[in-house]
């Protein structure tokens, strides 16, 4: 039935319009229109990347790029290896004060991409804002991975021409996934939101034979190198060709040449990132032989039930098959890495678990929000699953069976972790934009040749222009229109406290991005500085100081350390805490977690003299509010 198809069709601006009364130029009505759709996002995007280029080093006063620390620590990172450190040296040279640094799990793929975009400029200035100018072209790069990504999955489900359009409106309505594609941001999240878009599109082609399914395991092992975090991804999708095989007993299994190319991929990441004496050692929060080994493991299970398929002729023998052989892969892998089933983070601290990670959003789950919020982004999640659900019903439709099941099922299995963790939501949302796509393509164009003969054109096609209107409009107010205004609607989270400690934190910010703290350094040397530990990555970027800790898994007793000194009440005890760590100077900001009898609270607030041992800094802040001004204090 799909072969029927046109797969060439006219994917152009003037096959759009044919039904409005103006008629684009001829240039335009050539130009195919996903071009258009990506030039919407583009060359915004690119206008705000150039002069944000060129303004850089931003004026005093101006903040530019992510408030995160996590983006920070990367470009340090960048920095220490394009200053000669070594490949397989990830340590926070100037962190953990006054011990030695904490290696980091992050791996050299991203960094290699930002070290080109580093080296295209050929020296035109210096390192730091040579750094910063490529992070801000990064999210554009990823903007363009994403969006090409998608168009191509909307042409392998045969949607309908204006897909293009659709989908930037989709992505356009969730403003949640622009936190990872902002101006400046240089971590992980959205690079490995594209390349999980690009794995998915050979998964989705029809028939077997023509997927080239080992792309998306050599996709899915970089995404693995660059996080721990894909290997739930790559478990999903194995599940799902598992559950497929055991059920369907198809003559070509998907599953081998994707866990082989995947097995492969990971073993060689492995050998690229670390020296061949720590190959053999296990590191569960990143790239190690834990996973080489777990997924070549899978890869022979794969195998085995491949070249055992003739024997296994009944469901109930599969089923069976498939349970023991995951049973033994099992055993193997708590026999050899016990702590694997404890997750990426199964060797941090308990510090971790039980403080910072409750205290990071995007580690809590969706159902810790306002009723309000939770409905605005479980309105299209469920407008996708409706859809797969109906589809699967009808037996028929613009998607095969086969890529109908396979959405519904990376719905629902990356839905239940973006209900656990909100950080799911870069993997969760685009499987939706994916699933609901050719469905509002077909509403919006149901005469296109491509989709007329299936539902909902085929239901439209016979109603004239107002009455298909009238049938779209509430399709279109629920899915584009409802999710933004709940958002617009929704009261304001924000405390007065928060509100407070964000408005200090900006002015600390300030401080650090315009070098007024780089200045305190005596006679040029560092000084072991304690900030709060949402600046720690901003500090190690813009001063030469070292920091106790930033938000980072790694720094549980630096964090912990931190968070404890900025409780104290009494003078003499808290001389001895920052005696610990040789403490030398303080950037303080009130806190959440922070007792209203906190000596450094009542410092930041004037309330009370600083001790003869504490000398305060001041710096001009006339238009500042007295509790939002960050404090600066030396130890003496």
């Amino acid at each position: 039935m799909h072969s029927e198809r046109m797969r060439k069709d006219e994917f152009s601006l003037k096959n759009l319009t044919r039904t409005f009364t103006f008629t684009p130029p001829a240039w335009a009505a050539r130009t195919p229109l996903w071009l258009f759709a990506l030039a919407i996002i583009a060359l915004p995007m690119l206008i705000r990347v150039l002069m944000l280029m060129v303004d850089t080093p931003a004026p005093y006063g101006t903040l530019v790029g992510p408030a995160d620390p996590d983006p920070w620590l990367r470009l340090s990172l960048v920095r220490d290896w394009l200053s000669g450190a070594d490949w397989y040296d990830h340590e926070i040279i100037r962190g953990n004060a006054p011990f030695a640094g904490i290696s980091t799990p992050w791996t050299r793929p991203l960094d290699i991409v930002i070290a080109a975009l580093v080296k295209l400029q050929m020296g035109m200035a210096s390192l730091d804002i040579e750094l910063q100018r490529a992070a801000f072209l990064l999210p554009w790069i990823w903007t363009l991975l994403l969006f090409s990504g998608l168009f191509r999955a909307m042409r392998i489900l045969n949607a309908a021409p204006v897909s293009p359009l659709i989908t930037v409106a989709l992505v356009g309505t969730m403003p949640v996934i622009w936190n990872y594609f902002g101006m400046g941001n240089a971590d992980h999240h959205a690079p490995l939101c594209a390349l999980f878009v690009w794995a998915l599109g050979p998964l989705l082609v029809t028939p077997p034979a023509k997927s080239p399914v080992w792309i998306s395991g050599v996709l899915l092992a970089i995404m693995l190198w660059i996080s721990p975090e894909a290997l739930v991804l790559i478990g999903v999708i194995y599940a799902f060709f598992g559950l497929s095989w055991i059920i369907e007993h198809p003559s070509r299994n998907r599953l081998v040449p994707l866990a082989t190319s995947v097995a492969f991929g990971t073993l060689a990441a492995l050998m690229i990132e670390r020296p061949p004496a720590q190959w053999s050692i296990a590191v569960y929060d990143s790239i190690s032989i834990v996973y080489g080994f777990i997924l070549t493991l899978c890869a022979l299970l794969a195998w085995a039930l491949h070249l055992a398929s003739p024997y296994l002729r009944t469901r109930l023998a599969r089923i069976l098959a498939a349970v023991n052989g995951a049973t033994l892969l099992g055993l193997i892998v708590w026999w050899t890495f016990p702590l694997a089933f404890k997750g990426p983070m199964a060797e941090v601290d308990e510090f971790i678990h039980t403080h910072f990670l409750p205290r990071i959003t995007e580690a809590q789950s969706l159902f810790s929000e306002r009723p309000l919020y939770v409905i605005a982004m479980l309105i299209q999640p469920i407008a996708a699953i409706i859809i797969c659900a109906d589809r699967v019903k009808r037996r028929e439709g613009i998607a095969t069976l086969y890529q109908t099941f396979l959405l519904l099922f990376l719905v629902v299995a990356t839905s239940a972790l973006y209900f656990a963790q909100q950080r799911w939501y870069y993997y969760f949302y685009p499987v939706v934009v994916i699933t609901l796509t050719p469905f509002l393509s077909a509403l919006f164009t149901p005469e296109h040749p491509s989709v007329k003969k299936y539902f909902p054109a085929r239901a439209l096609t016979i109603l004239s222009e107002q009455e298909q209107m009238k049938k779209r409009l509430p399709v279109m107010l629920a899915i584009f229109v409802m999710p933004i205004a709940l958002l617009l609607i929704m009261p304001d989270r924000s405390t007065e406290s928060s509100k407070r400690i964000d408005a200090c934190q900006k002015q600390a910010r300030i401080l650090i991005h315009g070098g007024k703290l780089n200045d305190l350094a005596k006679d040029g040397a560092p000084l072991n500085f304690l900030v709060p530990t949402d600046l720690g990555g901003e500090m190690l970027f813009f001063t030469p100081h070292r920091i106790v800790a930033s938000n980072y898994h790694r720094e549980g007793t630096g964090i912990k350390y931190a968070w404890e000194t900025e409780k104290i009440a009494e003078p003499a005890i808290l001389r001895r805490k920052l005696a610990e760590r040789k403490i030398e100077a303080i950037l303080f900001c009130p806190d959440a977690v922070t007792p209203k009898d906190s000596l450094l609270l009542a410092l930041q607030r004037s309330d009370k003299r600083p001790p003869w041992w504490l000398k305060p800094v001041t710096f001009p802040m006339d238009d500042v509010a007295k509790d939002a001004r960050p404090a600066v204090f030396l130890v003496k």
